[in-house]
């Protein structure tokens, strides 16, 4: 893969069984569950927000960065910042496909989910996809960078799941 066009650096990876469904000793024998679900998705949503409801938003971010692991298992991390355009102090566009925010992350963490919480409901709705660090200025980390989960972005992950 040579990557060409970042605002396709995404994917999914279909199973043959629904592991949302499975039970574990971890979960306290309740269902696994996956985003979006309406009865085993923790309250999550999966819906396009227009950019008027992004801009400047709280966001969040969790993940497994490779540098925080053991010899056998990767440990999540999270962090909460501020979603933006493409540059500070610039809004989110309304054709912007990509989302940038102030969250630290770090290698490994590719296709972790970017959602930020509903102000009544306190739902988490994902927003996008992270993909990597987005820029930096005089050496100083300022944003790092998510495909913006837009209407086109779901309709091609619901194809896929229909395959």
């Amino acid at each position: 893969w040579k990557r060409r066009n970042s605002s396709l650096d995404y994917a999914l990876i279909k199973l043959k069984k629904d592991v949302g469904l499975d039970n574990f000793i971890e979960t306290d024998w309740k269902p696994l569950g996956c985003w979006g679900d309406p009865k085993n998705g923790g309250g999550t949503l999966i819906a396009p927000l227009p950019a008027d409801r992004l801009n400047g938003r709280r966001v969040y971010v969790a993940g497994y960065p490779l540098e925080k692991r053991d010899e056998n298992n990767f440990k999540m991390s999270g962090g909460v910042g501020v979603l933006m355009g493409v540059a500070p102090n610039r809004p989110v566009h309304k054709d912007d496909v990509f989302l940038y925010y102030d969250v630290s992350t770090g290698k490994g963490e590719s296709g972790s989910p970017v959602w930020v919480r509903d102000d009544k409901t306190n739902a988490r709705n994902l927003v996008g996809i992270h993909i990597e660090a987005g820029r930096e200025e005089r050496g100083k980390f300022v944003s790092n960078r998510a495909v913006r989960l837009t209407s086109q972005v779901l309709a091609q992950i619901n194809a896929w799941m229909k395959i």
